[in-house]
């Protein structure tokens, strides 16, 4: 064999190894909102290790939606915390309630998977929704990402206290809420979050219109068809 030839088989050899090498390093990048693959493990994830422990488990309860009259007009000044929606109750008006159950299983103590069943009532026949999320920790940072059918919810997360987070939405679909803001409480005995969402067409320098209360307890195996 030439030695031009021996040159260029072993070039190919070492490429192909190099190509073999990379490929489950390469693999392991995982879409922030992928809710199939767990992502690859950093030292900056590992410092999270059992963060989202609160949530673990089943729930049930109920999604109520509301609308500030005063939201988006002007002199309304926006909210420091979707803790100001206390404060707002006496003049919301509510919006039909949406029945919810939620199981949210460890795969890893980084890693949750959320099931989700909504059970939507209206004059023209009840609906039930279910769809898959998880709660993770990815390049040192907390997610929570939901596959809503009509759309994928991608939250960034901060946590303020042992099982209390704040999530803001950080990305969206067309036709979907352009910002929200959530808080989330966790307690052995249920999950509570308040929240506030801006269209994509709303000014974020004035009060929002739409504000968003959900009340989970504890809930039992097979409370919901597809929810075990």
């Amino acid at each position: 064999m030439r030695p031009e030839m021996e040159a260029v088989m072993v070039g190919a050899v070492i490429s192909v190894c190099l190509l073999l090498l990379c490929a489950p390093g390469c693999s392991r990048k995982v879409a922030i909102d992928d809710v199939a693959r767990i992502p690859a493990t950093t030292p900056a994830d590992e410092v999270f290790a059992g963060v989202f422990k609160p949530l673990e488990g089943m729930w049930q309860g109920r999604i109520n939606h509301y609308d500030d009259p005063l939201g988006q007009k002007p002199g309304g000044v926006p909210p420091s915390t979707p803790d100001s929606f206390e404060g707002l109750v006496p003049r919301l008006i509510a919006g039909p309630a949406v029945m919810v159950a939620q199981k949210y299983t460890a795969v890893s103590p980084l890693f949750v998977r959320i099931e989700t069943e909504e059970t939507v009532t209206r004059d023209e026949g009840t609906m039930k929704l279910r769809y898959p999320g998880v709660c993770k920790v990815q390049d040192g940072r907390l997610w929570m990402v939901l596959r809503h059918p009509s759309e994928t919810v991608v939250l960034e997360g901060e946590r303020e206290a042992d099982g209390v987070f704040v999530w803001r939405r950080v990305s969206f679909e067309s036709g979907a809420a352009g910002a929200a803001v959530l808080k989330q409480v966790a307690s052995p005995e249920g999950i509570t979050v308040r929240g506030y969402f801006y269209g994509l067409n709303e000014d974020k320098s004035l009060a929002p219109v739409r504000w968003m209360r959900v009340k989970l307890g504890r809930g039992q195996p097979g409370a919901a068809r597809g929810v075990r």
